[in-house]
């Protein structure tokens, strides 16, 4: 399978953070906000890798009767592979 999805751990925020500059074209970085968002919520944020390669990445809040999807990404190189649809379908 070319898609793996497992739980992003502690080390893997600056992965994280790679992705998400990527996606959204930006040229800081967001290590202190995911470090932040990480620590309310440690269990519940997704790394997706393509052929073993970090792709995706997506965090959640849950609420009880919903859950909020937060910065949910898809690296650049990656996109257009099937990668945000297994980060979302994970969740569901």
């Amino acid at each position: 399978m070319d898609i793996s999805i497992r739980i992003l751990a502690p080390d893997d925020l600056a992965i994280a953070d790679g992705i998400i500059t990527s996606a959204f074209g930006l040229t800081g970085s967001r290590t202190r906000e995911i470090r932040r968002y990480f620590s309310l919520e440690p269990n519940h944020w997704i790394l997706a890798t393509y052929r073993g390669q970090p792709a995706g990445v997506v965090g959640a809040t849950n609420y009880g009767p919903f859950t909020y999807l937060g910065m949910m990404t898809v690296h650049q190189e990656f996109q257009r592979k099937g990668i945000w649809q297994a980060l979302l379908t994970d969740f569901s």
